[in-house]
């Protein structure tokens, strides 16, 4: 039996590498989370903005202590991307399984407050679009992004590294000061960033619209930059080191890296560590943090989505008991993903609320599972080190550990740093044709157990 889904596609149109280096930048001269007020309940209107870090693993860092008792609600609860039904607060309502709009949904399995509340570390299932993900209680709004850059120290990014820091933006000297007292990582970021003789890469995917565009990269220190395989070499300007770049954009992702060479010379006495801009024709804009994109982003579902095909026969008049016999049985499999009245698997969503439901709907999600995907039960194609691939449905069971669940129910433990490449499958791990498999009595009678219809007299 498939998962009963909704129509989104997030088959990956080029082939990225990931590798899990942890960091991210983005252009805001402010600190990831707005927080213009202490963090006190429901008392005072507050954004905690999340970048990736991770597949999974997001980080926030705030201006003021955020309370745990106040993140505390957000557990087990959904972020959400997309435009949802009215009404609908969360994939597991029974109407998601009736619509076709453009959705996406991650549960979050965890949210600490950490440094005295000054650092939020979310942990949540991996996702399939590049959309901020956001959820409102009270008068908290968490927001997790993809927004930023990858960065190691040492020579190179190779394939298997892992991260050295995380960080949530490009940043000036104080900044970066700043965030090095609530976290060791970005410590060691600093450290390395302030001694001339150490390497510092970032790397990520720019994205901009389509066009020419001109960027301007600056920093104290010197550096090389790479934008789709193009090297500028940075020259000193005044107090700090400059390269402008011509970069045409086809309004699809471009791999840039930024490299620190190791350098014997001083680091200029200017504030800059990383910035870039736009640069137009009598002036200079910062570059959005949305043209930054950490190496392991997903990519954008569909536009449009696909629509039913009609059924080659009756589908009303089946009997409800012998359905559920059908959905029990070893041929249909149902029970191993899908739960119905308290029994059953939770690969797949929760099918006792499909009372009442279209039946050319439900045959449609059974016949070609891969149409419509729904948001919460997407799966995932996961290359570990040493090899090995697998696909199944993956969800985050605690900090960097993810679970992998296959149609069969088997469950494969994995931690986030052996991940080398995760991405969205556009394939539903149920196979199609379980309609013709069953025939047409059984998929009457699964449909009338399914929508609780009444059998035929």
């Amino acid at each position: 039996m498939t998962v009963p889904s909704l129509e989104f596609d997030p088959a990956m149109t080029k082939s990225r590498l990931l590798t899990i280096v942890i960091i991210a930048f983005c252009c805001s001269p402010k600190v990831a989370i707005r927080s213009s007020e202490p963090v006190g309940a429901a008392r005072t209107g507050t954004t905690l903005k999340a970048f990736s870090v991770l597949p999974g693993e997001w980080i926030a860092y705030s201006d003021k202590p955020v309370e745990q008792k106040d993140l505390d609600p957000f557990v087990g609860r959904y972020l959400l991307a997309g435009t949802w039904p009215a009404g609908v607060t969360g994939p597991d309502d029974p109407r998601v399984l009736l619509g076709q709009g453009r959705l996406a949904a991650t549960s979050i399995v965890g949210l600490k407050a950490e440094a005295g509340g000054r650092r939020i570390r979310l942990t949540a299932d991996p996702v399939v679009s590049p959309e901020v993900y956001r959820l409102k209680l009270g008068e908290i709004t968490l927001e997790a992004t993809f927004t930023g850059l990858a960065a190691n120290i040492g020579p190179n990014l190779v394939e298997d590294a892992t991260h050295d820091a995380v960080l949530p933006r490009l940043t000036d000297r104080k900044g970066l000061a700043e965030m090095a007292k609530l976290d060791d990582y970005v410590a060691r970021i600093e450290k390395a960033w302030n001694d001339p003789k150490t390497p510092l890469t970032l790397r990520g995917w720019l994205r901009l619209v389509e066009g020419p565009h001109k960027l301007q990269f600056a920093s104290a220190r010197s550096f090389t930059i790479t934008v789709a395989g193009t090297e500028t070499v940075s020259g000193p300007v005044g107090d700090r080191f400059e390269a402008v770049v011509d970069v045409e954009s086809t309004g699809m992702e471009q791999d840039i890296s930024w490299v620190f060479p190791a350098d014997k010379g001083p680091i200029h006495a200017g504030d800059d560590v990383a910035v870039c801009a736009l640069v137009g024709s009598d002036d200079r804009k910062p570059l959005p943090e949305s043209s930054l994109l950490t190496p392991w982003v997903p990519e954008s579902m569909p536009e449009t989505p696909t629509a039913l095909t009609p059924p080659p026969y009756e589908l009303t008049g089946g009997d409800p008991e012998k359905g559920r016999a059908v959905f029990e049985s070893a041929t249909a499999r149902c029970l191993n993903c899908h739960m119905v009245d308290g029994k059953g698997g939770k690969i797949g969503p929760d099918l006792s609320g499909l009372k009442g439901a279209r039946p050319e709907l439900i045959f449609h999600h059974i016949n070609a599972p891969s149409d419509r995907i729904h948001p919460a039960y997407p799966s995932f194609s996961v290359a570990l080190r040493g090899g090995q691939v697998t696909m199944g449905v993956v969800r985050a069971v605690e900090r960097e550990m993810l679970e992998i669940l296959d149609t069969d129910a088997r469950s494969q433990r994995v931690s986030s740093f052996d991940v080398t490449e995760i991405r969205p499958s556009s394939s539903s791990i149920m196979p199609s044709g379980l309609a013709g498999a069953l025939g047409e009595p059984a998929m009457r009678d699964l449909i009338a157990f399914l929508t609780r219809r009444t059998a035929a007299k």
